[in-house]
This record gives structure tokens, C-alpha cells and sequence, in this order.
């Protein structure tokens, strides 16, 4: 006689149902490519592609470019993937949605956690399995899932949740008077989540204080072990004071980095409210077709009146973050959710000079919407239990859960046929200049060559001021072995290009390899070398002169001038010191015969006191064997 199921074990059933089903409606994305930022981050598995081993993956892990701390945890995960780069993407796109996946089951334990400690045994029946389902479900998550370098976020959400799980264990602890554990668990909760989770990103800084806000509002009126005033002050209230106190001192900083961008800092705020709400609605009312990756085309705001929406989302933001702290014992979960949803974004979408509107920042800032969502349809559900609407409220939700299902099902569609997204974000977004290129880019990549010419060629008339469009035009008719646009036009939009500096960078360096390759008769070294010396010169793009200067030792190596592409090469290397760089300055200098000068080099680029001694730490060896086989040559 077969035994019949705990409800413990029916929740665990189900819960693996919602995961699997999950894994089924992402999947459809696996078949897709890379894009935008996964180039810069992955770029490097190259090497070990070539020389695996401890040096090459140490030096890979702790050299990232996304930080000061360079996310050596999050690159760790991609290392180990290094032999799936770069043909297949899919493969990198699965472990994403594992983790994913991971974090829903850690959503389920903290809800369930966060109700015993509120005593709602009847509301813990169901609540954390529903909100796990919404949080896993939700189209909003794709851009983060099907991305691939999003899988930073990934890992540091799956840090924070494992951390505030640990510190919910502590906090049932102290409910059974065991102090000891209690205090045990809740500091290894913020420390792990902290400790692990910077490294894998920085926004996990924000752990303490949306540790402050569920005891703010969830565990307000749960009793707390004594000295926790004395624990808080150290664990959460003080790192929080550092935070805000480290973003004070980088004003000055922000103020610089504001003037490379066409908006200011009082117009990222004003833009910022409006965005907030526009996640919002993505949230609670998500339509097909809302969702991508880049919305470049969002209209910033000039000032509080332009657009009018400005002020309505300024003074809604007050007023529901008023009303968060309003009704914190009287409707805890709806506090709750408000409040964690604007300080999850404190970091991304406030004073720092990002980029305006990405939808991975809702990655965890959707969890207190989602809570709220799935409590208060219970709630209703409770009160209604001799009524007839009821069925209704059971209906509306299981056709809310399906339409989330339906609508992520066919974004992850959409991620898996890069060609068509690529032309449905393009004409959904027709005002945006990155969609533009990154459609005319799928189409060279499959051969339409043509067609991408004709994108750039009008990407060229609309945006008179950028000088992107008019290399693309270049690529393309390399492909086409046909004049493109004239050169002069586009060393003159270089000369003035401001915005677009990483997307110029980016097209530049393309056409340098399809040039170098051999594969572009129409653009010869000589008009190469003018666009770079346009680049080299253009003040706006001072913080790329690095790359640039290796872009032009490229060319003039594979026009066989290899004199000048070592002083192109050295001088990168003063631009931007890196011993990666000076080991390929030695490699020309030996080229030409001139040992010495190699060694000389690498000596001296050893002694640099720019070089990070996290790279010191991981070329010497390198640089000791080369140095080494040099002296060898000399005797």
C-alpha cells in the first residue's frame, strides 16, 4: 500500500515541477549567440583555449575589466567553461539557467523561512511555492538568464539569498533561545553573503541594507535575541553608512565621468523615477513584445516638467516609499515590498553614471513585488472562502501564472534565433542606435552583407554625427569588394565622435581584423591608419588611446612594418600598462632579431608602478621564462 505524500513532500514535488518547467521555457534561448559585453569579458578564454593551466586561468580569473575587483568568482565560473568558448554559446547559456534555477529553490526557502518567523503557518502552506514560481517565471528575467555575462548577477543574487538564508536561521534560532547559534548563523549569513558576493558582483553591498528592511517591515514585530541592537549597529547599519558614505567620496569622480555622458546628474535621477515605474508595470502587467536587452531609445529627462511624467514619478516614489514606512506594522508585506524593490536599486539606478535602463537590475528587486503579489492573493483567497468570487481569484491568478509562462516562453524563443531578434529589437525600438547596429552586425555574421550596408548607409543619414555607422558601412562592403563611404567622412565623424566611444572602439577593431585578414581590398593600410590617427587624436576617447595604438600596431604589423607597430605597441603599453602587452612588444622586438631589446623591455615593464599586482601575480612566470629563454639566446 502506497504511502501517501507529506505535505512537505508535495511542496518539494511541486517546487521541482515549477524548476523543470522553468528550465523547459528557458531553454528555448540556448540556441542563441553572445552579445555586446560577453566579447569583453570572455574574450580572454582564448588563452586558455591555447595554454590551459593554473597560470593562464589565475591570470584570466583575476584580471577582469568590469570593476575594480574584477569579479574574480564570477569569472572563475566562465574559466571553467574555457573550452566552450567561443563556439558554443549554448553551453554557458545552460549553466546560467541552473543557476537560475538555484536561486528559485533559495526564493522558496526564504519565503517559507520569513513566514515560520511571522507564525503564519496557514499562509506557508502555498505562499513560498508561489512566489518562487512567479520570481523563476517572470519574462523580466530572461535578459538577465539568456545573457550570458549577466551571469554575474546570477551568482551574486545566489550569494546574498544563501547569506539572508543563513541569517533567517539564525533568526529562528534565537526563538528557541539558543543565542549562541543564533549569533553564529546571522554572521555567517552576512558574511557569506558579502564576502562571496562582491566577488562575483558589487551590488551584493546592498545585502545589509535589505537585511535592515525585512526586519524593517517583515520581522518588525518578531522578537530579537538581546544585544541584536549591538549586532545590527556592526552587521548591517554601519556596512550600509559605508556604503553611502563610499558614494559620497566618489562624487567628484561621478562628476567626471557624467561629462562623457549626454545626460547629467539631476537628469539620470529625474530619468531613473520614470524607469522604476516603467520596471514596475513590466512587473505587475507584463505585455509580449516589452522585453529585450538595450533600450538606449528611452527619453531622458531634461527636467522635472520635461516629460510631465517626471514629476508624477518623482512624487510617486515619495509617496509610495512615504507610504512603505507608514504602513510597516499595519501591512507588513506590502512595506516590505515597496521598500525592497527601491533599495535593491539604490546602486544601479540612482547617482552612480551607468547606463540608464537595463532589466537585469530587477533580477532580486522583483522578489518583494512578487512576495506581495502572491501573499495578498492568498489573503483574498482566505476571505473569501464561502464566497463565490473565489473560484474568480483562483482563476485570475492561474491565468496570470500562465500568461508569465507564455510570454517568457517566447522571449527565450526570440533569444534562441539571433537574426530575429536582432530585427524585432531593431524595429521595436527604431529610435535605438545599438539595436540598429547590432542588426545590421547578424546580418554580415549570415552573410547579407548588402542588407547591412543599406542599414548603415541609413544609420549614416539619421545620426550625421556619429561616425559608427559609417565604418559599419565600411565592413560591409569589404564583403561586398565594393567602395564604401568615403574615408574623409569618416575620419571628419571620428574626429567629433562623443557618445558611441565603446560602440566606435568596437567597429573600428572589426574592421582592423577583417583589414589585417586580408578580406578587405576596398580599405587599404594607409586609410586604416587615418581613422585610428582620427581616434588616437579625439579627446573623447582618451580612455581607449590603449587600444586603439594596438589596433594601429596591428595593421602595421600585417603590412610587414613591424619598427612601427612595436612603437605603436610600446606606446599602449605607456597608455595602458598591462605585461600582457609588453610580453607581445618582446615577441616584435624578437621578430626583428633584437633580443636585447626584448629583455630590456619586459625588465623594465616588470618595475612599472602601474601594473596591478594581481597581473604581476600571474604573468611573472611567463615573463620569467621568456626572460630566461632571451638571456639563452645571448649566450
Amino acid at each position: 500500500m502506497t504511502m501517501p505524500l507529506t505535505r512537505r513532500q508535495t511542496e518539494y514535488l511541486l517546487l521541482l515541477a515549477v524548476l523543470a518547467g522553468a528550465f523547459w521555457l528557458f531553454s528555448a534561448g540556448i540556441s542563441g549567440g553572445f552579445l555586446f559585453d560577453d566579447y569583453n569579458n570572455l574574450q580572454g578564454l582564448a588563452t586558455l583555449t591555447r595554454t590551459p593551466g593554473l597560470e593562464s586561468t589565475l591570470a584570466y580569473v583575476l584580471n577582469g575589466l568590469s570593476s575594480t575587483l574584477g569579479r574574480p568568482l564570477s569569472l572563475a565560473s566562465f574559466a571553467a567553461q574555457y573550452s566552450d568558448w567561443p563556439g558554443n554559446p549554448g553551453a554557458f547559456k545552460i549553466v546560467n539557467i541552473l543557476i537560475h534555477l538555484l536561486n528559485g529553490w533559495l526564493i522558496f526557502t526564504v519565503v517559507r523561512a520569513l513566514l515560520r518567523l511571522q507564525q503564519d503557518t496557514r499562509a506557508a502552506t502555498w505562499i513560498p511555492l508561489a512566489t518562487a514560481a512567479l520570481w523563476v517565471l517572470h519574462p523580466l528575467q530572461v535578459s538577465t538568464v539568456l545573457y550570458v555575462v549577466q551571469r554575474m548577477t546570477e551568482l551574486s543574487a545566489l550569494f546574498m539569498l544563501l547569506g539572508l538564508r543563513l541569517y533567517l536561521l539564525g533568526r529562528e534560532s534565537a526563538l528557541q533561545n539558543n543565542i549562541r547559534r543564533a549569533y553564529s548563523f546571522m554572521t555567517l549569513g552576512i558574511i557569506t553573503g558579502l564576502g562571496l558576493g562582491v566577488l562575483s558582483k558589487e551590488n551584493v553591498a546592498l545585502m545589509p541594507l535589505l537585511v535592515l528592511v525585512i526586519e524593517f517591515t517583515l520581522l518588525g514585530q518578531v522578537q530579537r535575541p538581546a544585544s541584536w541592537r549591538i549586532w545590527s549597529g556592526l552587521f548591517l547599519v554601519l556596512p550600509t553608512l559605508l556604503l553611502v558614505g563610499y558614494l559620497a567620496l566618489q562624487f567628484q569622480s561621478f562628476s567626471a565621468q557624467y561629462a562623457l555622458r549626454d545626460f547629467t546628474f539631476a537628469e539620470r535621477l529625474f530619468t531613473e523615477a520614470r524607469i522604476l515605474f516603467d520596471y514596475l508595470g513590466k512587473i505587475l502587467l507584463p505585455t509580449p513584445g516589452a522585453f529585450g536587452l538595450l533600450f538606449d531609445d528611452f527619453r531622458v529627462s531634461r527636467g522635472l516638467f520635461d516629460p510631465l511624467s517626471t514629476l508624477f514619478a518623482v512624487a510617486g516614489i515619495a509617496g509610495l516609499m512615504t507610504g512603505g514606512i507608514i504602513l510597516r506594522r499595519r501591512e507588513p508585506v506590502l512595506a516590505f515590498a515597496i521598500l525592497w524593490f527601491f533599495a535593491a536599486h539604490l546602486l544601479e539606478s540612482s547617482v552612480i553614471p551607468l547606463e540608464l535602463y537595463f532589466e537585469h537590475r530587477n533580477y532580486l528587486a522583483l522578489f518583494g513585488p512578487a512576495f506581495a503579489l502572491v501573499y495578498y492573493a492568498t489573503r483574498a483567497l482566505r476571505q473569501l472562502e464561502e464566497s463565490p468570487i473565489r473560484s474568480v481569484v483562483v482563476v485570475s491568478f492561474s491565468a496570470y501564472l500562465c500568461l508569465i509562462a507564455v510570454i517568457t516562453h517566447q522571449e527565450a524563443r526570440l533569444w534562441g534565433n539571433p537574426l530575429l531578434q536582432a530585427a524585432t529589437w531593431s524595429l521595436s525600438h527604431p529610435d535605438s542606435r545599438r539595436l540598429t547596429y547590432l542588426y545590421a552586425d547578424a546580418l554580415i555574421k549570415r552573410g547579407y552583407a548588402s542588407q547591412a550596408a543599406e542599414i548603415h548607409g541609413g544609420a549614416a543619414e539619421r545620426w550625421p554625427g556619429s561616425a559608427v555607422p559609417l565604418i559599419g558601412a565600411l565592413e560591409a562592403h569589404c564583403f561586398l569588394d565594393e567602395q564604401g563611404p568615403a574615408i574623409s567622412d569618416a575620419v571628419q565623424r571620428i574626429a567629433g565622435q562623443h557618445t558611441e566611444k565603446n560602440e566606435l572602439v568596437l567597429f573600428l577593431s572589426r574592421l582592423v581584423n577583417v583589414q589585417s585578414g586580408g578580406d578587405c581590398p576596398t580599405v587599404s593600410t594607409q586609410e586604416l591608419l587615418a581613422l585610428l590617427n582620427a581616434a588616437q587624436t579625439n579627446a573623447y576617447l582618451s580612455g581607449q588611446r590603449g587600444l586603439i595604438l594596438t589596433m594601429k600596431s596591428q595593421v602595421h604589423s600585417g603590412d610587414g612594418n613591424l619598427p612601427a607597430a612595436t612603437q605603436a605597441l610600446e606606446a599602449a603599453f605607456r597608455a595602458r600598462p598591462r605585461l600582457a602587452t609588453a610580453l607581445d612588444v618582446a615577441v616584435l622586438y624578437g621578430r626583428q632579431g633584437k633580443p636585447e631589446s626584448a629583455r630590456q623591455f619586459l625588465l623594465s615593464a616588470q618595475q612599472h608602478p602601474r601594473i596591478d599586482w594581481r597581473e604581476k601575480q600571474t604573468m611573472n612566470p611567463y615573463i620569467e621564462s621568456l626572460l630566461r629563454e632571451l638571456a639563452a639566446s645571448r649566450q
